[in-house]
C-alpha cells in the first residue's frame, strides 16, 4: 500500500475493538412527545438524517415547562436539557445517523446522546468518530432499533497507542492533517489559476520578453530514489513526480545528498513537466530534477517555476523531460537591455502577494463587521408558517425531450444535482422565471435550488418565491432552502411534495418583535456563513 502526502496513516497504528459503553457515557433521550409550543434558540433533535438532527427550536422556558409527554410539570426537569460537546445518534427512524453537537440541546427518545469518557471531545475528534460509529450502526434498521441497551453492547474499532488505549491524539491529528490538505489544495488551485491568468506575454505588455534556456537561470541536478522498503516515517518532504501537494509524495525520516532548500523541482516522469518551488529542505526522487536557481530569491523562483510549468503540454509518458531536454527547454522571461529582468519578476510576484493580502484584509474587515456588530444570532425567536402564507407557489410546464431545442437557457428538472439543471434549451414557456427556488415535487422529492438566472422549469418542479420583496434575494432564498429541506423525510416518490401539500407544509422561520419574518436576520445569517467560509480559505494565503 502506497502512503502519499501525509504523516498520519490508518495503516501505521494498531486497532482494537472497544465496547461503546467503555468509551462513552451513553444517555437516554427524553421526549416521547414534543412540547406543543415552538420557538426559541435551543435545538430539538429528532430521528432525522438532515440538518445535524435538528427538527425545531425551543426556549429554555418551554422545555422546562413541558415533560416528556407534553404535560406541564416539573417532573424530571433536570433530564430535559443536555450539555453540548457530545455526539448524538438516531436510534429509530433514520437509524444510525451520528452528529456532533457543540451547544446544549434537547431531544426525543429516538436520539441517544453519548459523552466521551476520560478525554475532551472536539470537532476534529468527532469527525473521526462519526463514520466509525455509523459503520457500527449499519446492522440496525427500523425493525431492529439501535436503542441505548443495544448500543451499550455494540463495539467500535479504534486506533490504539502502545498501551492499548484509544489513541485520541492520532485521531485528532489525522483529521486535522486532511482538512489542512484540502484547504491547501484549494489555495494552490486559486494561486495557480491566478498565475495562469496574469503571467503571460499577452497580458504583461509593459516589458520586453525573450526566450531563455532553463540552464541559463538554474543548475540542474538529478534526484535520487529512496525506495519504499527503505523509507522511514519522518518530517522531511520527499519530492516525487506528482502534480499535487506541491510535489510532495511522502514525509520521511531518511537523508541523502539531494537534501536542500530554495530549489525548484521539475517532474521528468509521471506528471511530466510540472514544477514546484520548495523554500524548505526537501529530498528529491529520481523521477524529478532539482533546479538550483542562480539567483536565490523566493519571488523570482516562483516566477521561473510557473514559466517552466507552462511548457508541460509538450511532454508526456512517452516523451519525458529528462536532463538533456530540460537544459535545452526555453522559457519566456522578461528582459531589460538583453538581460534577464529579475527585478521585474520579483516586483510582479510581490504585487500579486499584495493583492492577496488586500483581499484577505477586506474579507476580514467584513467578517469582523458581521460577527461583532451583528453577533446576536442565537437570540432569534422562531415561528411556524404555512409555506403558502409567505410564498408564491407556481407550477412548471411540461417539456418533453422530443420537444427540447438546444440553446443556452437552463432547464430545471427534478434532480438532486447540478443545481437542478438537467439540460440547456432555447424553448420558452409560462415557466420562464428567475430569482426563485425550484422545489422538486417529484423525482428527488423536496430537493431545491436557488436560481438567480433566467430558466425554464419542468412540471416536476414548483417555483417558490417570497411574497415579501424583502425576502427576494440570494441570502433569504438560501435560508428558506434549508428550512424546506428539513421536511425531506416526510416525502418520497409514492408520497410526492405536490402543490397542495407544499402549500400546507409548515416551515420554521425567524421572527422579529412583531412576529413577522425577520428577513434582516436571514440575510445576515447566511451572509455570515458565506463570509466565514471565505475567511477560512483566504486567511492563510
Amino acid at each position: 500500500m502506497v502512503l502519499i502526502m501525509y504523516k498520519y496513516h490508518l495503516s501505521n497504528v494498531d486497532w482494537r475493538q472497544f465496547s461503546l459503553s467503555s468509551i462513552f457515557d451513553i444517555k437516554d433521550g427524553y421526549y416521547n412527545k414534543k412540547p406543543p409550543v415552538e420557538g426559541g434558540r435551543i435545538p430539538f433533535l429528532s430521528a432525522t438524517q438532515y440538518n445535524n438532527g435538528i427538527s425545531t427550536f425551543y426556549t429554555e422556558e418551554i422545555i422546562l415547562a413541558y415533560d416528556k409527554v407534553g404535560e406541564k410539570t416539573s417532573k424530571d426537569i433536570d433530564k430535559r436539557i443536555y450539555d453540548g460537546n457530545c455526539l448524538t445518534i438516531t436510534n429509530n427512524g433514520s437509524v444510525g445517523n451520528v452528529y456532533y453537537q457543540a451547544e446544549k440541546f434537547t431531544c426525543s427518545h429516538d436520539v441517544t446522546p453519548i459523552y466521551l469518557k476520560g478525554y475532551k471531545l472536539n470537532s476534529s475528534l468527532a469527525k473521526f468518530l462519526i463514520p466509525m460509529l455509523e459503520q457500527s450502526g449499519k446492522s440496525f434498521e427500523y425493525a431492529k432499533k439501535w436503542r441505548p441497551k443495544r448500543m451499550r453492547k455494540s463495539s467500535l474499532l479504534l486506533p490504539v497507542d502502545k498501551q492499548g488505549n484509544p489513541n485520541w491524539h492520532f485521531m485528532e491529528e489525522y483529521i486535522k492533517e486532511r482538512e489542512n490538505k484540502k484547504r491547501q489544495d484549494l489555495k494552490d488551485y486559486y494561486k495557480n489559476r491566478l498565475l495562469d491568468l496574469v503571467i503571460s506575454p499577452e497580458v504583461l505588455t509593459d516589458v520586453e520578453w525573450k526566450e531563455i534556456f532553463i540552464e541559463e537561470v538554474a543548475e540542474i541536478y538529478s534526484g535520487k530514489d529512496i525506495y519504499e522498503k527503505e523509507r522511514t516515517i519522518g518530517d522531511t518532504p520527499y519530492i516525487t513526480a506528482t502534480a499535487n501537494n506541491n510535489g510532495i509524495g511522502y514525509f520521511i525520516g531518511n537523508k541523502n545528498k539531494t537534501l536542500e532548500s530554495e530549489c525548484i523541482s521539475v517532474n521528468r516522469n509521471g506528471s511530466v513537466g510540472y514544477a514546484f518551488y520548495h523554500c524548505y529542505e526537501a529530498l528529491y526522487g529520481n523521477d524529478t530534477r532539482k533546479l538550483k536557481p542562480f539567483i536565490k530569491n523566493k519571488y523570482t523562483a516562483l516566477f521561473i517555476t510557473h514559466a517552466i510549468t507552462s511548457q508541460k503540454d509538450k511532454y508526456g509518458y512517452g516523451y519525458k523531460m529528462g536532463t538533456g531536454r530540460l537544459k535545452r527547454q526555453k522559457i519566456m522571461l522578461p528582459v531589460s537591455d538583453g538581460e534577464i529582468n529579475y527585478e521585474y519578476m520579483e516586483n510582479f510576484i510581490k504585487n500579486i502577494e499584495k493583492k492577496h493580502i488586500k483581499n484577505v484584509l477586506k474579507y476580514l474587515d467584513e467578517y469582523i463587521y458581521i460577527y461583532i456588530i451583528y453577533n446576536h444570532f442565537d437570540n432569534a425567536d422562531w415561528k411556524e408558517f404555512f409555506l403558502d402564507e409567505i410564498c408564491n407557489i407556481n407550477s412548471g410546464v411540461r417539456l418533453t425531450k422530443a420537444n427540447m431545442q438546444d440553446g443556452n437557457i437552463p432547464f430545471i428538472g427534478a434532480t438532486d444535482s447540478n443545481n437542478g439543471i438537467t439540460n440547456f434549451v432555447s424553448n420558452t414557456n409560462a415557466s420562464h422565471d428567475k430569482n426563485v427556488l425550484g422545489v422538486n415535487y417529484n423525482g428527488s422529492v423536496v430537493e431545491n435550488f436557488y436560481h438567480p438566472y433566467s430558466c425554464v422549469f419542468s412540471d416536476d418542479v414548483k417555483r417558490v418565491s417570497f411574497k415579501d420583496e424583502q425576502g427576494q434575494n440570494k441570502y433569504c432564498y438560501m435560508f428558506l432552502k434549508q428550512m424546506i429541506l428539513q421536511q425531506k423525510e416526510k416525502y418520497r416518490y409514492a408520497y410526492k411534495f405536490n402543490g397542495d401539500r407544499m402549500a400546507r407544509q409548515k416551515v420554521m422561520m425567524p421572527v422579529d418583535e412583531l412576529g413577522d419574518i425577520d428577513f434582516k436576520f436571514m440575510n445576515r445569517y447566511i451572509a455570515s456563513k458565506e463570509m466565514k467560509n471565505l475567511v477560512e480559505i483566504l486567511k492563510d494565503i
